[in-house]
C-alpha cells in the first residue's frame, strides 16, 4: 500500500522538466516512504546541504539529481521492486501459500492426467521420459507457483495466463524435447482443465484470478543418477556462471531486463530454477545426445522465463543463446592442454605466454619457446 502513495508523494516536482505537477512540499519525499538514502554528493546552498541522487541512483529510479520523477514507467517498476515479497503466511483471496499450493497442486493433476487420456501419443511420450525429468518438472513449477503467488501475479485478472506461462516455462526447462510444435496447444490444454477444475472446486477465487503438480507440489521421485562427481559439479558450476554473466551483461547493455526481474523473490526463485534445470540436463543423459546443443537452448531459455512470466519470448531464447555461447567457450578453454601439454590435435594451447609449437608434422606440444630442431618457421594457432 505503502508504494502506492509514491506517485502522489514526490516532493520537488517540476512540470516543466518531467510533466508532473508540483507536489506540495509538506508530504513526506518518496524516497524516505521507500526507505532509500540519496547517495549523491551533498549540495552547498549557502545556509543549507541539500542531498542528491547518484547516477546510478538516477538511472535505476527514473529521477533526476534532486529526486524528480522524469521516468515515470522505471519509478514504478523499480519502486515496486522494493516491496518484499509475500510471506508464506499471508493470505490472499482467503488462501495461504501453502493451501494455493494444494489447491493449484490438485487441479494441475487432474488436468495433467485428462490431457494425457485424450492424448494417447502425449502419454506415450511422458511414460518414456526419465524419472529425474518428472521431478525436474513438479519442482520447478512449484517454485514458479509460489514465486507468481508472492508477488501477486497469481490472484489478479491475469492469473491464468501468467499460470500458463509458467506452465510453459517448466515444461521447457525439464522436457527440452517436448514435442515443440505442440507444446503450445498441450499447455493451453491442460490451463483450461485447470480452471474447470478450479470452477468447481472454488467458484469465487477461480474467477477473480482468471481461471474459472503431485497435489502438494512436493516429490519424492529420486534423480536419474544416485551420486555427483567432479565432472558433474564442474558441468553445474560453469553454466550456472555462465548464465549468470549473461544476465550481468544484458542489464549493462539495457535496463529493460530489470522490469522483469527486479523482485528478490523472483531473482532467488531463478537460480534455484536454473540449478534444478542444469541438473536434469546432466542426470537425465540428454547432453550425450545428437542434438544436445538445441535441448540445452530450450531448457536454459525455459529457466530463464519459469519465474519472469512477463519476460518476452524473443528476450528469454537471446539470454539463453549468449549463457550457452559463454559455456562452450569456457568448456573449450578448459579443455585445451597446458604448458607442456601434447596440442597435436587441438592446436591450441591454454596458459599465459603459451603457444603450440610443431616438432614436425605428426606432433606438436605447449611451450613458451620454440626448441631448437623443432619446426619452428611458425608457432600454431594459440
Amino acid at each position: 500500500m505503502r508504494f502506492c502513495l509514491l506517485f502522489w508523494l514526490a516532493c520537488l516536482g517540476d512540470a516543466a522538466d518531467s510533466g508532473i505537477p508540483t507536489v506540495d512540499l509538506v508530504h513526506t519525499p518518496w524516497w524516505i516512504l521507500a526507505g532509500v538514502t540519496p547517495q549523491g554528493p551533498s549540495i552547498d546552498m549557502g545556509s543549507y546541504n541539500l542531498t542528491s541522487f547518484s547516477k546510478t541512483q538516477q538511472e535505476q529510479f527514473g529521477v533526476n539529481q534532486h529526486g524528480q520523477i522524469v521516468k515515470w514507467s522505471r519509478f514504478t517498476t523499480a519502486t515496486a521492486a522494493l516491496a518484499p515479497c509475500a510471506e508464506p503466511v499471508t493470505v490472499q483471496h482467503g488462501l495461504n501459500e501453502a493451501q494455493m499450493m494444494r489447491l493449484l497442486g490438485h487441479a494441475l493433476d487432474v488436468a495433467w492426467r485428462r490431457a494425457q487420456l485424450e492424448d494417447p501419443q502425449l502419454r506415450m511420450w511422458m511414460e518414456k521420459r526419465s524419472s529425474c525429468q518428472r521431478g525436474c518438472m513438479v519442482k520447478v513449477i512449484g517454485v514458479s507457483l509460489k514465486t507468481l503467488w508472492a508477488v501477486g501475479e497469481l490472484l489478479t485478472s491475469a492469473g491464468r495466463g501468467a499460470f500458463a506461462k509458467a506452465l510453459e516455462s517448466a515444461m521447457r526447462a525439464c522436457y527440452p524435447g517436448f514435442r515443440t510444435l505442440n507444446v503450445d496447444s498441450v499447455i493451453e490444454k491442460v490451463a483450461t482443465y485447470v480452471g474447470l477444475e478450479l470452477r468447481r472446486t472454488h467458484p469465487d477465487m477461480a474467477s477473480k484470478s482468471g481461471f474459472a503438480p503431485s497435489r502438494s507440489l512436493q516429490s519424492d521421485i529420486e534423480p536419474c543418477l544416485t551420486h555427483a562427481d567432479e565432472s558433474r559439479q564442474s558441468f553445474v558450476e560453469r553454466m550456472e556462471s555462465s548464465v549468470q554473466s549473461a544476465l550481468e551483461e544484458a542489464r549493462r547493455r539495457s535496463w529493460h531486463l530489470l522490469e522483469h526481474d527486479a523482485r528478490p523473490c523472483q531473482q532467488s526463485c531463478q537460480k534455484s530454477v536454473l540449478r534444478q534445470t542444469v541438473h536434469t540436463l546432466w542426470d537425465s543423459g540428454l547432453l550425450s545426445l545428437g542434438n544436445s546443443d538445441a535441448l540445452a537452448l530450450t531448457a536454459l531459455q525455459g529457466a530463464m522465463a519459469a519465474c519472469l512470466p512477463n519476460l518476452p519470448e524473443k528476450e528469454a531464447a537471446e539470454l539463453a543463446g549468449e549463457a550457452l555461447m559463454r559455456f562452450q567457450a569456457t568448456a573449450s578453454q578448459a579443455q585445451l592442454p597446458g604448458l607442456y601439454g601434447d596440442c597435436t590435435r587441438q592446436r591450441r594451447c591454454s596458459g599465459h605466454s603459451v603457444q603450440c609449437y610443431a616438432q614436425n608434422h605428426f606432433y606438436a606440444q605447449c611451450l613458451r619457446s620454440c626448441p631448437e630442431n623443432w619446426d619452428c618457421s611458425s608457432p600454431l594457432v594459440t
